[in-house]
């Protein structure tokens, strides 16, 4: 049986791709870069500081983020950094949030911060490859507000079904069920 994550490997020509990697755990950092790497991805900054990760962003040309995240740590202040259109060179970069933290509250947080994707640890090869898919084959519209710009936070595509009144409003509806 053949992988489709590996069929896709050769349809996406990652090189020229500048990717960011903010990651406070240099082992963790380095597994990442490294995956990224086996991907095609040429040019990757790895940086384990918030202040250093946000002035490389504000000085280079950086397409994809990978972001470790966890409540109450300095990621989450990245996240609104990089999201800040006063402040931000590139407040629409894709940021995929790497974290162990997938409560339902967590996720949610993240991504009313602005986060694209959301990868869970431990990760693998090929989830960190869907997620960079994912990216590259249905980009976000961005919504901006009064208190939020980021990817729109709405992710069910299912169209509205309406009952059998709606598409049939002349037939009498039966109500012996």
């Amino acid at each position: 049986m053949v992988n489709s994550t590996t069929d896709k490997l050769t349809e996406y020509d990652l090189s020229q791709i500048e990717v960011l990697v903010l990651e406070n755990n240099i082992f963790m950092g380095k597994m990442l870069s490294q995956i990224l790497r086996n991907f095609n991805f040429k040019k990757i900054h790895l940086s384990s500081k918030v202040d250093d990760a946000f002035s490389y962003f504000q000085t280079n040309t950086v397409d994809l983020i990978f972001s470790n995240w966890a409540p109450a740590t300095e990621e989450i202040e990245f996240l609104r950094m990089v999201r800040d259109p006063r402040t931000s060179k590139n407040p629409f970069v894709p940021i995929i949030v790497v974290s162990s933290y997938n409560e339902k509250r967590y996720v949610e947080l993240a991504r009313d911060l602005g986060m694209t994707e959301f990868l869970t640890l431990p990760v693998t090869p090929q989830s960190i490859y869907q997620h960079v898919c994912s990216v590259i084959e249905h980009p976000r519209t961005f919504i901006e507000t009064a208190n939020y710009l980021g990817p729109d936070r709405r992710r069910n595509d299912t169209p509205i079904q309406f009952d059998d009144r709606r598409k049939h409003p002349a037939e009498p509806v039966s109500n012996t069920d």
